[in-house]
């Protein structure tokens, strides 16, 4: 099974990159599983870099992808 989500405002800062403490974000990540029905840890993410690059993910893959804009 694939789940997908988007994110919006309303789930707050989920990115570690930004000017958020490192335990707010956590948080807010948190409530984002709970909102979305998914295992925290299985949870991938990117730095997005408005560019074309696109990262194939499968559970073995690491949690953070580098320099991509989607993750399928």
């Amino acid at each position: 099974m694939i789940n997908y989500f988007f994110s919006n405002k309303d789930d707050k800062n989920i990115a570690f990159h930004m000017q958020d403490s490192k335990k707010d974000v956590e948080k807010n990540r948190l409530c984002l599983s709970e909102k979305n029905g998914f295992q925290l840890e299985n949870l991938k993410y990117m730095n997005q870099t408005h560019s074309a690059n696109i990262h194939v993910v499968n559970a073995n893959s690491q949690a953070l992808q580098e320099n991509c804009d989607a993750l399928i």
